[in-house]
This record gives structure tokens, C-alpha cells and sequence, in this order.
């Protein structure tokens, strides 16, 4: 009998192991993540081949970056990175291919392939939009004007922060304010700004933006780059009338004219230029007095209405001023009631001597000497 010496070694194939699914939870954009392929041991690790992995996937919110051949007993990672906003559900399907070893002299065997069911969602940050120079045109003096601020959509609303916005100034001629609330994706909210002095307006106002993580994603709250704002306008106070209780005119002529003074006062702090003027019109339920047409004071100046006397007595009357702050027609701005007030004008009205005589007399036939 012989015998026959026989020689060589066996090698397995690779062995491809990887989870079914995968979580990657809320993340944001450019977030990166990794799914193990592990090429599990099947007799000895010495003796089996290499496994390389292809990764594709249908989702073009995300990509894929393979692994290096993976030995046996070794585990390699498919790279995933987060490309936009919004649901990250997709198949992964993983190209498993068994890589002989070198020297060994054997062929490469695609193996079945692998898929990986991937879920998550991805979210943007909040996008501030708003204009860098305002120009808030004329406005009235403690009254507030208000200009838009959004969180613009980047790529899905659903899947974007919303947006919290403080402002500041240190111009101590302006007021800003904020929304009270965080702005949705898609949606504005208004800033609000009060001239508080008079005059030409040019202020700088320093926005807080911060990036407020939807309920119940568990992400972070990020504090986004500073906004700022150039303000301009021109602040107007409006008209303010004062005039005497009691106007005593003391003796005069039935007939006569005379002007009740009414002045368009500067208000504290104020400027005769930035202010509006006063149109004053006048009313009396009287019989005795007559008033005249309706008057305009500049700010800063006093104006005379007129009353006129008709009949002679004892003058008492009441006269109602009906008081009109006047823009002049400046953009923006609009005419405004400052109501009524009330006077009293005293006096006494005479009439001019009244002379009463016969036109014609006869004297008769007289003596010289008769009286």
C-alpha cells in the first residue's frame, strides 16, 4: 500500500454582519453618523477572507462613504452624513463583496447584499431675515412704528428652529422692543420702535438671535451671529394749545373786534421745528359775540382769534376752541384732534350816543328878545 501526502489551506469567505435598522435620531444638517459592518469570524480569522462594502441609499438627504476592506474579526464603519433638513428615513443597501487574501491566489465572491433600514430627522437652524437700514420716515413722538423680522425657510419649515429675537439700543432718542415671542419658521414677527425726543433720528440697533430647538427633539438652543440695524426718521411732537380762562376785553365799542390769544407751545424738550402747527377754530352759543375764522399758529408763536361784539351790555360769553394739530401734509404723519377747551370773555359792550332831534321847527311869528 502508499500513501499520498496532500498539502494547501482552506479559507472561508467573508461574513458581513450589520444591524437591520438604525436610529439617527434628531440631528442637525452636516451631522455625520456611522453604521458597523462587522466581518464576523466564521472558523478563524487568519483563514478567511477580507469583506468590502459598497453603501448606497434613495434618500438625498444623506450620504455614504464606505469603509476600507474590514479583516476578519474586524469591524468597519459606513460613514453618513446629514446633507438637509427633514425626514432621514431611508434603505441603506450594502454591497458585500468577500476579498481574497493576497498570496492566496483565490477569486473575490460578491456576496448578498445587506439592507439597513435608517430613520431620523434632520433640522435646520433658525435663518434670521430682516432689512440692515430702516428708515422709519416721520413718526410722531412716543408713537410706536413697527417693521418685520423672519425666520425665512431654508429647506422645510417642520424641520427648521424657530427664531428669538432681543433688540437694544444705546441711542437714548429711541425705544426698541421685540417680539415677545420665538418667530416660527415661515413666519415674521414685528420690531417695534418709539422715537422718545424730537428732531432728525439716525440710531444703530443691536439684534439677539437665537435658535430655538422644536419641543421635543432634544436638541440644543444655539446663539446665532449678532444682527444689526440702522435706524433713521424724523421724530414730530404734535401741536399744544394753551390760552387764558378768562379773557376780560374791558370796555369796548359794540362792533368791535379783538383777539383772543392762543399759543402753539414748544413742549419740554422740544424744537419749534419738529413740531406741528395749531389750527384753532372757535364756536360761542351767545348772541352778544361773534367769532371769526379759524386760525393756524406755528409752534412757538401765539395767534390772535377773533371775536366780535354785537350787541352793547354786560359782556359774558363762552367760547369753544376746537384744536387740530396739523402735520402739513409730511408723509406719514396725519392730522390729529386735541379736542376742545373752553374760555370766558368779560367785558362791557357800549353803544356810540344816539342823538334825537326833530329835523324840522316852526317857530312862528316871535318878538325880537323871545326866547
Amino acid at each position: 500500500a502508499g500513501s499520498l501526502a496532500v498539502t494547501g489551506v482552506a479559507y472561508d469567505y467573508a461574513r458581513g454582519v450589520v444591524a437591520a435598522g438604525q436610529s439617527l435620531g434628531n440631528v442637525r444638517v452636516g451631522a455625520t453618523a456611522a453604521v458597523t459592518v462587522t466581518n464576523a469570524v466564521v472558523s478563524a480569522a487568519a483563514f478567511q477572507d477580507a469583506l468590502a462594502v459598497g453603501a448606497t441609499g434613495g434618500n438625498a438627504k444623506l450620504a455614504f462613504v464606505a469603509p476600507a476592506d474590514i479583516a476578519a474579526g474586524a469591524s468597519g464603519d459606513v460613514g453618513v452624513t446629514v446633507l438637509a433638513a427633514g425626514s432621514l428615513a431611508d434603505s441603506l443597501t450594502l454591497a458585500f463583496t468577500s476579498k481574497a487574501l493576497a498570496g492566496t491566489g483565490l477569486s473575490d465572491l460578491a456576496l448578498a447584499a445587506k439592507n439597513v433600514a435608517l430613520t431620523g430627522a434632520a433640522y435646520d437652524y433658525a435663518s434670521p431675515s430682516y432689512a440692515a437700514t430702516m428708515d422709519l420716515g416721520n413718526i410722531r413722538k412716543g408713537g410706536a412704528v413697527t417693521r418685520s423680522v423672519a425666520n425665512a425657510v431654508l429647506t422645510s419649515a417642520a424641520y427648521q428652529d424657530n427664531l428669538l429675537v432681543t433688540a437694544t439700543t444705546a441711542n437714548q432718542a429711541l425705544t426698541v422692543g421685540a417680539p415677545a415671542t420665538a418667530i416660527a419658521a415661515g413666519a415674521s414677527g414685528n420690531l417695534s420702535f418709539t422715537g422718545t425726543a424730537v428732531g432728525v433720528l439716525s440710531a444703530n440697533v443691536a439684534l439677539g438671535l437665537e435658535s430655538v430647538a422644536l419641543a421635543g427633539t432634544n436638541l440644543a438652543n444655539k446663539t446665532l451671529t449678532a444682527g444689526a440695524i440702522a435706524v433713521s426718521g424724523t421724530v414730530y411732537d404734535v401741536a399744544t394749545a394753551t390760552h387764558d380762562a378768562t379773557f376780560a376785553l374791558g370796555d369796548l365799542r359794540k362792533g368791535a373786534t379783538r383777539g383772543l390769544a392762543v399759543t402753539n407751545t414748544v413742549l419740554a424738550g422740544g424744537s419749534a421745528t419738529y413740531q406741528d402747527s395749531l389750527d384753532v377754530a372757535g364756536s360761542t352759543a351767545s348772541t352778544a359775540l361773534a367769532t371769526g375764522s379759524s386760525i393756524n399758529v406755528l409752534a412757538g408763536a401765539t395767534g390772535q382769534f377773533n371775536v366780535t361784539t354785537l350787541v352793547a351790555g354786560a359782556l359774558s360769553a363762552n367760547v369753544t376752541f376746537t384744536r387740530t394739530s396739523n402735520a402739513n401734509g409730511l408723509a406719514g404723519l396725519a392730522n390729529s384732534s386735541l379736542g376742545t377747551s373752553a374760555a370766558t370773555v368779560t367785558g362791557a359792550v357800549y353803544d356810540l350816543a344816539n342823538p334825537s332831534y326833530a329835523a324840522t321847527q316852526a317857530l312862528g311869528n316871535l318878538r325880537v328878545g323871545v326866547t
